[in-house]
């Protein structure tokens, strides 16, 4: 058990450091929010504008990134399982070996992303814009529907 809590640990802090060299005023604020169930903490970084950004070589798990903007972004070995990605926009993402198994994208915007060859396995997409601009129905899971 404590060996996964210091594993989690050093998660959280390579993506704030990568997120910190992005954007140095991200940190600014209370990002780390506790888990009322449990003593683990998790980042918030919900509604974060990262358009334009490069994301590579990331393994994250739980992060909360409601609302989040990655609008024209590259994700290149991107792995992010159980994440919150609801309302998010994707528009115009370029994805590559990117493993979203298990995230919540209710209501997020993927227009004119490649989301095609991303491992989306359990994850949920009600209500959200798919790459090709259709809207996704209730209880799609794993792929638009």
């Amino acid at each position: 058990m404590r060996l996964r809590q210091l594993e989690r640990q050093n998660e959280i802090v390579n993506v704030l450091r990568f997120l910190s060299e992005v954007d140095p005023e991200i940190l600014k604020g209370d990002v780390f929010e506790q888990d009322p169930q449990s003593d683990a903490y998790f980042v918030d970084l919900s509604g974060i504008q990262l358009s334009g950004i490069s994301i590579d070589i990331i393994e994250a798990e739980g992060l909360r990134l409601s609302g989040a903007t990655f609008d024209n972004s590259t994700f290149h070995h991107f792995s992010c399982t159980r994440c919150g990605f609801s309302g998010g926009t994707f528009k115009n993402v370029d994805f590559t070996q990117v493993s979203l198994v298990g995230s919540d994208f209710t209501g997020a915007n993927f227009l004119g992303s490649n989301i095609d060859e991303v491992d989306l396995d359990g994850a949920i997409f009600d209500a959200a814009i798919w790459s090709d601009g259709r809207k996704c129905s209730e209880q799609s899971r794993g792929a638009c529907k």
